[in-house]
């Protein structure tokens, strides 16, 4: 069977829902909270994917087991917005890790959508219904000329 193989954008949306369903905000504090002695680790297997914080040198020794199993592990930089969000959600709200599973994406509304609306100090991060999010969608197009709205694959 092959891991959940969910790209960073459901990884937000899931991990949102699951650790923060009415909402929060992401300031500038939030961001340099990130702490620089701990490493994400990403744990994928069929049943879930473990998000966790640990030292850098529990995740080389875990590299250098992991390598004497065959079992390679990969390093990555924190790219890409979706990424980046996640870990901030991540060390803001749940610092000891999270579990998540297909029950927890099955658990996202389909009623409702992410808005994620940046400001010149923070992010807000809610869950609003699909018709709203339309409304928002359209008036952005129509006076900023954005078009703003991203779907789940």
């Amino acid at each position: 069977m092959a891991e959940l193989n969910w790209d960073w954008p459901e990884i937000a949306c899931v991990l949102m829902w699951k650790l923060a369903p009415t909402g929060t905000v992401l300031t500038r504090k939030d961001l340099g909270a990130l702490p620089m002695d701990r490493v994400l680790i990403e744990d994928r297997q069929p049943d879930r994917i473990s998000l966790s914080f640990t030292t850098l040198k529990k995740a080389m020794d875990l590299r250098e087991a992991l390598y004497k199993l065959n079992q390679p592990a990969g390093v990555s930089a924190l790219e890409g917005r979706w990424k980046k969000l996640s870990c901030v959600l991540l060390w803001k709200l749940c610092k000891g890790g999270v579990v998540l599973t297909q029950h927890d994406r099955d658990a996202l509304p389909t009623d409702k959508t992410l808005l994620t609306h940046g400001h010149k100090n923070d992010v807000l991060l809610r869950f609003l219904p699909r018709a709203e999010a339309a409304r928002i969608q359209k008036w952005e197009k129509e006076h900023e000329g954005k078009d703003i709205m991203e779907t789940l694959q």
